[in-house]
């Protein structure tokens, strides 16, 4: 078990950055930022749509589930008078044996 200890203390040991690193990072950055400009107000765009297909969506969903809603309480109204019905006509022929 210490062999695994150590591989694992040696695996996950701290690293020095080669020199430069900070240079490079911040380079990258600053090129980034060169090659997508305006890219916030697109973003902003896009997300504003997104949350407006969102909205709708939900909205119709809603819709949806009331209409089915609505549904079954019809449903389950049918039933009923189905069934008391059923029992009606049952009680006749129990009495008429």
């Amino acid at each position: 078990m210490e062999d695994l200890e150590k591989q694992l203390k040696a695996a996950l040991g701290k690293i020095d950055p080669s020199p430069g690193f900070e240079a490079k990072v911040v380079s990258a950055a600053g090129r980034r930022s060169e090659v997508a400009p305006g890219f916030g107000l697109r973003a902003r765009w896009l997300t504003a749509i997104a949350a407006a297909v969102l909205v709708v969506a939900g909205a119709v969903w809603q819709q949806e589930v009331a209409r089915g809603e609505a549904a079954k309480a019809r449903l389950m109204l049918a039933l009923k008078i189905t069934g008391a019905k059923l029992q009606e006509i049952q009680q006749k022929v129990d009495h008429a044996q």
